[in-house]
């Protein structure tokens, strides 16, 4: 559930999230189920553009999607504060620089 505030934080009145969070215990256990079976798929993104200030092609998941990339980077925060060395998690590191220490 935490996954799924942090996801809504800012949405709340967008149509989505509205719609998923009329059922959510229901959605919450679909998605639960799908991810501990193992048949969970990213759904397809949304491409649109956007003209201000510049153009930008804008690419969004659908909602529930984005429930359980926060799930993940919950995980991962915790993760982080176990394994504090670990340079794919620690901000300021990224994956450049882990692959540059492999090799």
């Amino acid at each position: 559930m935490l996954a799924e505030k942090k996801a809504s934080k800012g949405k709340r009145k967008k149509r989505e999230v509205r719609l998923y969070q009329a059922n959510l215990e229901k959605n919450i256990a679909a998605l639960h189920e799908m991810l501990v079976n193992k048949t969970y798929r990213t759904s397809p993104y949304h491409v649109f553009k956007i003209y201000e200030p510049k153009e930008r092609d804008i690419s969004k998941l659908p909602y529930r999607d984005r429930i359980v990339h926060h799930a993940i980077m919950n995980y991962l925060e915790d993760v982080r504060r176990i394994f504090p060395s670990v340079q794919l998690l620690r901000s300021l590191m990224g994956v450049m620089s882990l692959i540059k220490n492999i090799l």
